[in-house]
């Protein structure tokens, strides 16, 4: 499903319980952020976090840009594939 990059940001805001509470895989998706668009000490920021829940927070909290949207998307189609299925396809 294509989702445009204003949506993306949209998306995020409007998934957000179900992205923190459900995302497992948040090491994978913050070394392929480290690679795109998040700076050293963002990354630094979100491995502080106890939970992967917190640091997935942390990870949406600072995705404040059209480029680290479109990598935290991308990178969540690769690591969260049946999560993002099930929410994209229930929008």
């Amino acid at each position: 499903m294509y989702i445009s990059l204003s949506d993306k940001r949209g998306f995020f805001k409007d998934n957000i319980s179900a992205l923190t509470q459900n995302v497992k895989n948040v090491q994978p998706i913050l070394d392929e952020l480290k690679q795109k668009s998040f700076h050293t000490e963002m990354a630094s920021n979100v491995r502080a976090e106890k939970t992967p829940q917190e640091q997935m927070r942390k990870i949406l909290e600072s995705t404040t840009t059209k480029a680290a949207a479109e990598a935290l998307f991308q990178a969540l189609l690769i690591h969260e594939k049946d999560l993002m299925k099930e929410l994209t396809e229930s929008d």
